[in-house]
């Protein structure tokens, strides 16, 4: 994902595509995302976290391929909706299977280092795409489809499962249905699936509006938008990573959520104020300081308090996001071409909604702030606590 965002707008150029192909092409990706995450993430009660995950990866892989060879915006179309099928199945049922294998104490800490792995992957991906962009627009989606084929070889060869044959046998009778996503807001989980909504919903308004906005008002080409993503990257590698588990320890989950929402909010509208690079690059690191923590901590507030499987919780996540990568983009293709600062303010004021959210529905729990970070527990071969 870090090596074709960056390239996207200007690859879709060539087809004298603009901001609101833009945002119908990440909607489409984020419509089948929707549809797919729960049934997949039902699935792998019953078959295991393994063969879905390796199914998402390797799809994604020929996702990738079929981006690099259309030659129509049809078959880019195409390409998208197949890749946000795949994706349905690799992301949520990752963050499902670190749920499996950690206990609720670690599960803060863990979901950071998930994150701080994401965050790995964004360093390296806008700098990598922008550079191979300079020699050909399609090239960096070749070797996406080539670095996930590697992933899919890593999941079959040394990935353990996670559930238990038994577990397995017992999984699965939930059936996957969209209206679960209306019961999942009234349940417990309801406010942090709120939150990755909004979230999801504000972040694909930079997937969209972010390199076209740096074109009309810098005159910057993919090169300076992948040093700016891949310099916002390691922020966003180091924080969830090295913070999350310290900042949970402390504080509590509600209360950093609540934190990470105002500084996201503030973050958007920051973006607006900078002149030149050195000021761009700043403002970038503000913005990524608080959007960071916003993934991670959102799962584990719901990991914890789900009341159906893992699988099925983090196919919920990846609904809610999918319904925010639906409806942000044409969201923030229309109010770029209207102004290029509306979709920037629009973010701000949707997270200062969050927060609202956040403040009112969700109590804190005074004891979740002083639980011990060294409280650990066995986990077995098969990946199974115990």
């Amino acid at each position: 994902f870090g090596i074709i965002f960056p390239i996207m707008p200007f690859y879709l150029e060539s087809f004298n595509a603009g901001g609101r192909e833009m945002g119908f092409i990440v909607s489409i990706y984020a419509v089948l995302q929707l549809i797919f995450s729960p049934i997949f993430g039902t699935l792998s009660e019953k078959y295991g976290r393994k063969p879905l995950i390796a199914i998402g990866v390797f799809g994604t892989a020929i996702s990738h391929f079929l981006f690099a060879i259309s030659n129509t915006m049809f078959l880019v179309f195409v390409a998208r909706a197949a890749a946000g099928i795949f994706s349905a199945a690799a992301m949520p049922i990752g963050m499902a299977y670190v749920s499996d294998v950690t206990s609720e104490e670690k599960r803060g800490k863990a979901m950071g280092w998930l994150s701080g792995a994401m965050g790995a992957g964004v360093v390296l991906g806008p700098g990598i795409g922008g550079l191979l962009s300079t020699k050909s627009l399609t090239l960096p989606f070749y070797i996406a489809a080539g670095l996930s084929l590697a992933a899919f070889a890593m999941v079959v060869a040394f990935l353990p499962e996670s559930l238990s044959k038994e577990t397995r046998e017992n999984g699965g009778t939930k059936s996957a249905k969209l209206a679960d996503m209306w019961e999942a807001i009234t349940s417990p989980i309801g406010a942090p699936l709120v939150v990755s909504f909004f979230f999801t919903f504000c972040l694909t308004v930079l997937e969209v509006v972010l390199g076209f906005f740096f074109l009309e008002r810098y005159g910057y080409g993919t090169k300076e938008v992948g040093f700016v993503l891949m310099l916002a990257g390691v922020m966003y590698g180091l924080v969830p990573a090295t913070l999350t588990g310290p900042l949970v320890n402390k504080f509590g989950d509600v209360p950093v959520l609540r934190g990470a929402l105002l500084v996201s909010g503030l973050g958007f509208a920051t973006l607006l104020l900078p002149e030149n690079m050195k000021e761009i690059i700043l403002a970038a690191l503000f913005f990524v300081s608080g959007n960071s923590l916003l993934p991670s901590i959102s799962a584990s507030l719901i990991s914890k308090q789900t009341t159906v499987g893992q699988g099925l919780a983090m196919g919920l996540v990846q609904s809610f996001n999918s319904l925010g990568r639906i409806v942000g983009p044409v969201f923030a293709g229309y109010l770029f071409e209207f102004d290029i600062n509306l979709p920037f303010l629009g973010s701000a004021v949707i997270m200062f909604i969050g927060y609202l959210v956040v403040l009112v529905w969700l109590k804190t729990d005074p004891d979740q702030g002083k639980k011990a970070e060294g409280e650990a527990e066995l986990v077995n071969s098969t990946g199974q606590r115990v």
